[in-house]
């Protein structure tokens, strides 16, 4: 089956989970170039620790992440990416600054999936402009488990491929000096989903396979105060991302998908951190069944509870008892269901865990650590995080 585009190009769901993988794919590996390996230093000069901040600056210094690939809804796997950063433009009094990314790679599971990735993050000028570009070539094995509760198929879901290549433009443009940014995202890919629906099964895709054409213009609305990018202690940010797919942008039909998302983090003291994350996200018209809103919990399984509508919060605690270790624990309740007037057919879940960090740059003030979750009548699963759980494209 030649390979069409998939679902994560909406910058949004299983995107962003295989975005973050392949962000993640290289600090783990190790560091490569022996013949500048005497010329760049790999501790800190301050504590002695391990730190890559160095070799970041140097013109060919990388994150060559190696990394396991744990989601549940794949299974295991690996993925492997360099991940360039580089300082950007330095930024107004009291901004975080944002830095220059990019990466190229690829993974592979145990259930089959498999693809390529890069992406390119940069931030222009005085800093006001950023923009975003990335493409996908993906074959992801899932499972598709009813929307709502009343179509959970007792606990059987029904699997399926989605063969796919697709990719994205993004820009966000800060307004003035305030914290507020505005910008637009293009989305274009094909998605070739194909299943077996087993004798007896719902009758809720009468197809076996079929292609789907996605074009979408998305206007994106922003407000952040976060102190850093990558692993934010204090701040917020508000989004809001209204999302419309039709022929005029290259889609196969019409439908609109509303995102808003809250994250707040709040120092407690001198070494604790309290992080909140709310999510609710909505689809209206002909959306595809791959492209319904999903919740997004460590612990569940991607794309194993969607609806119509969506809702999903977590709470994170984080304590830096070491200048370069942290560890945390974080819980979070999600629900979705079909219909958004009578609010029937709800689907819910909650989840919980802990983990750990290392402050692996201190110039960007990166972390990076493990997490290990579980979700109600689900595995426990673990999670390699690169920054902030909850990252922001």
């Amino acid at each position: 089956m030649r390979r069409k585009a998939m679902n994560a190009m909406q910058g949004k769901g299983y995107l962003v989970q295989l975005v973050r993988s392949l962000m993640l794919a290289g600090v783990m590996a190790g560091i490569c170039g022996a013949e500048e390996k005497t010329k760049r230093k790999f501790f800190d000069e301050q504590d002695g620790y391990l730190d890559l901040s160095e070799f970041l600056e140097h013109p060919m210094g990388f994150l060559p992440l190696v990394i396991p690939i744990t989601e549940p809804a794949v299974g295991y796997g690996a993925a492997f990416a360099p991940v360039f950063i580089s300082p950007g433009p330095k930024p107004s009094p009291g901004k975080a600054e944002r830095p220059q990314i990019w990466a190229l790679g690829g993974m592979m599971t145990e259930n089959g999936s498999d693809g390529v990735l890069g992406m390119y993050k940069a931030t222009w000028g005085d800093g006001r402009l950023e923009t975003l570009i990335a493409g996908a070539d993906a074959s992801v094995n899932l499972d598709f488990h009813g929307i709502g509760e009343n179509l959970q198929f007792g606990g059987n879901p029904m699997q399926y491929n989605l063969d796919a290549v697709g990719g994205v433009v993004q820009g966000r443009y800060r307004v003035g000096e305030s914290d507020w940014w505005l910008g637009a995202r293009y989305i274009r890919a094909q998605v070739d989903a194909s299943f077996v629906r087993p004798a007896g099964f719902p009758d809720i895709i009468p197809e076996r396979s079929f292609t789907t054409d996605l074009g979408g213009l998305s206007l994106l609305i922003k407000h952040e105060t976060f102190d850093n990018v990558f692993t934010p202690t204090k701040g917020h940010t508000w989004e809001f991302d209204l999302n419309f797919y039709d022929p005029a942008f290259g889609a196969d039909g019409t439908w609109q998908i509303w995102d808003a998302a809250a994250i707040h983090y709040w120092p407690v003291g001198k070494s604790v951190t309290i992080g909140l994350k709310t999510d609710l996200h909505a689809a209206s018209g002909d959306a595809p069944f791959f492209m319904l809103p999903s919740v997004q919990l460590r612990g569940v399984p991607a794309m194993s509870i969607q609806g119509d509508v969506i809702a999903s919060s977590e709470l994170e605690a984080r304590w830096q008892f070491h200048p370069r270790f942290s560890v945390l624990g974080f819980v979070g309740a999600g629900a979705a269901w079909r219909d958004t007037k009578r609010l029937e057919d709800i689907a819910t879940t909650v989840s919980g865990g802990v983990g750990f960090r290392y402050l692996i740059s201190r110039r960007y003030g990166l972390h990076m650590g493990i997490d290990v979750a579980k979700a109600e009548n689900e595995d426990p699963a673990l999670y390699v995080q690169f920054g902030s759980a909850w990252p922001r494209l």
